[in-house]
């Protein structure tokens, strides 16, 4: 009880014992000092004149845990987390003792109270946005993150680490926000200014990054990993041969490094040096990215022999590169005694269809699919990204041909809807292309921009753009444009191949439907921006996958305005042409 008849909590010291500040001083002192003896000497006669100081006990912890002594030190920081008054700094130790033993539950309950009783701490705000951020809570995360950044406004590791969890939710124009906000604070690890230029240059704000990584590489010039984010946004900016020369430096030091082979393979593989290109394209392989194919128990396929094997070809990659990577299934399946191929959902009923000699399966979230134990005995694995590296080494190894085919029924019944339209060609078109990451902002040409192209007379257009437009189209057919649209043909991608297939001609910006319409040999026209992705190469009006499907090139530093009209008049001229084979 104390002098005031008022009861102590239990595992609470007296307010009214507080222990000696000189005695707690001179304890720190000793400790910064290394002295740990007279550290703990003058902490323990502290703890004598108030045994439940906070302060003490921390100081006690923070000895033992420097002798090596963790489960004492464990016992004193929870002691002093008890005390009254608790100092934080006593949750914070707690916490990552708690983390380090795998016990994150309980370091995230210690800080939890510590921020509670502390709301300025933010010391505490950042370490439990940190937890939080491990545990794949990103929004509590970055709410906690917020709030040390707004407790320490002159320390630069909260935005650190707000703009990581920013950017793990691809919310690249809020991270660099942060990113920048801390460089402007503090002296940052190199880390954090090569996560700015690639936010920026996910954003297409390749200048900027440059800018970023061009400052980076003169401070550590003997560093891989801003020298290869400055290759990299050299190459976005088109400036390829700069590019190369960066991963030639790179190359010199580091020649096994996996993200210089992935990224040199691409500048390879987009001046058609295939060869040389796929064997570096393997580094993706060794990449830890979300990105990173999954493992399956059996030897990977490096092009022995397949006579009465059994190889699984796995997916990887987005949708547009699976088509384009089964155009080599085919001669897969030509030398395999048995294949089965797992591809996206949405492209089992194709595939299947297409390759009707294969095991189609579809592709699961989950790391070991439920299909895998039904396989019965497999000699090989190979990612279907790597099947080009044996059979597309070559300008002259590319097929050209169609490899899917679309339901002829659908097909069918797709034609006499779109006969409905009226007289004249029937054109798909798609608009957007990508997401942030993919370059969506160079693969994008707003629908107010068409307007060459939509009001070209005699033309019936169709959207064949996935996503919510109704909007876009709405504001379309109020000004007087009319692009008929079938969303739920869009959610269903073996009706997407049959609407394809019953078109006139399809005309797209650089998106999956690229890939969809050359793979069923249907007539494309494809928006190329002035710096493309590797898959359409770096000149000429052709891609070697598909013999249907035709570039036109944004001319560099032009907008897209000149080259829709170009594509207008071109489009104009293909009217004509099928109204004069129309009265023949």
């Amino acid at each position: 009880m104390s002098a005031t008849g008022e009861v102590t909590p239990p595992g609470r010291a007296s307010a009214s014992a507080p222990a000696d500040s000189d005695l707690l001083e001179r304890g720190r002192a000793a400790f910064e000092s290394g002295d740990l003896d007279h550290a703990a000497q003058a902490f323990e006669e502290a703890r004598a004149a108030a045994p439940e100081s906070g302060a003490a006990l921390l100081g006690l912890g923070k000895i033992a845990l420097q002798r090596g002594d963790t489960a004492q030190a464990a016992a004193l920081f929870e002691q002093a987390v008890g005390a009254e008054p608790a100092p934080p700094e006593a949750s914070l130790a707690l916490a990552r003792l708690h983390d380090l033993a795998g016990r994150n539950e309980d370091a995230l309950d210690v800080l939890w109270l510590a921020v509670h009783r502390h709301p300025e701490y933010g010391e505490g705000w950042f370490e439990l946005g940190k937890l939080l951020g491990r545990a794949g809570r990103l929004k509590d995360a970055e709410a906690c993150l917020e709030r040390a950044c707004t407790a320490r406004p002159d320390w630069h590791e909260p935005s650190v680490e707000l703009g990581r969890t920013l950017q793990r939710q691809r919310r690249y124009a809020e991270a660099v926000t942060a990113f920048k906000r801390a460089v402007t604070l503090g002296r940052c690890r190199p880390e954090t200014y090569n996560d700015l230029a690639s936010c920026l240059a996910y954003l297409q704000r390749n200048d900027e990054a440059l800018v970023v990584l061009e400052d980076l590489v003169r401070k550590y010039p003997r560093s891989h990993v801003p020298r290869l984010g400055y290759a990299n946004a050299l190459f976005q900016l088109g400036r390829f041969d700069e590019a190369g020369a960066q991963y030639d430096l790179v190359r010199a030091r580091e020649p096994d490094n996996p993200f210089l082979k992935w990224n040199r393979s691409l500048l390879l593989l987009q001046r058609h040096q295939f060869d040389e290109g796929w064997r570096w394209y393997e580094g993706r392989l060794l990449a830890q990215t979300d990105d990173h194919p999954r493992a399956f128990p059996f030897p990977r396929w490096r092009g022995e022999s397949l006579a009465g094997k059994t190889v699984l070809v796995y997916a990887e990659q987005g949708l547009g590169d699976e088509i384009m990577f089964a155009s080599c299934f085919e001669e897969l399946l030509a030398q395999a005694g048995r294949c089965v191929i797992e591809c996206a959902p949405k492209l089992v009923p194709i595939f299947t269809r297409s390759f009707p000699a294969a095991t189609v399966l579809a592709a699961e979230e989950r790391a070991v699919p439920s299909w895998l134990g039904r396989l019965g005995d497999v000699d090989f694995q190979v990612a279907a990204g790597s099947l080009p590296g044996v059979f597309r080494r070559a300008a002259d190894r590319f097929p050209g041909r169609p490899f899917l085919q679309a339901d002829p029924a659908k097909v069918a019944r797709w034609r006499r809807e779109l006969a409905r339209l009226g007289t004249g060609p029937k054109v798909g078109i798609s608009w957007r292309g990508g997401t942030v990451r993919t370059r969506s902002v160079a693969r994008t040409i707003g629908l107010a921009d068409w307007a060459p192209l939509l009001g070209v007379p005699g033309c019936r257009f169709v959207s064949l753009q996935y996503g919510d437009v109704a909007a876009e189209l709405q504001a379309l057919n109020a000004a007087g444009t009319r692009v008929a649209a079938w969303p739920e043909a869009l959610d269903d991608y073996d009706e997407t191949a049959a609407l394809v297939c019953a078109l006139d001609l399809v005309v797209t910006v650089c998106t999956a439907l690229v890939h969809l319409s050359g793979a069923l040999g249907q007539e494309a026209w494809v928006l190329t921006p002035s710096v493309p992705e590797w898959r359409y190469g770096l000149e000429g009006d052709r891609m070697p996958w598909y013999g249907s499907v035709s570039l036109v090139r944004q001319p560099r530093d032009e907008p897209w305005g000149p080259t829709l009209e170009r594509v207008g008049r071109r489009l104009a001229g293909f009217a004509a042409g099928r109204r004069g084979a129309a009265t023949e």
